[in-house]
């Protein structure tokens, strides 16, 4: 699947949370729980998943919707404590 995004959601992302989009796709070429939760928005569903980014494991929740055979990314942030154990209890790696 192919991604996309608003570069201008992108750079507020990186200011907000210091995650860049084109870091964050990096999650689906390793172990990664997707969807690890969903949300329904009065215009689309938003699903959420969790997967490492870098040489230090980090675990991050990257927050997306499906729009015409795209992952729109809306945002990255590192995960939640709740989250990473999450993670770490499916795949016993990611800090």
């Amino acid at each position: 699947m192919e991604f996309e995004w608003n570069d201008t959601k992108c750079e507020s992302n990186i200011a907000k949370h210091g995650i860049d989009f084109v870091r964050a796709i990096t999650i689906w070429r390793g172990d990664v729980i997707d969807p690890a939760a969903s949300r329904q928005m009065p215009t689309e569903t938003r699903l959420a998943a969790l997967g490492t980014i870098g040489d230090d494991d980090l675990v991050i929740c990257v927050v997306y919707a499906l729009r015409q055979g795209f992952r729109r990314i809306i945002s990255a942030r590192r995960a939640r404590r709740n989250e990473r154990r999450y993670y770490q209890d499916q795949f016993g790696h990611g800090q």
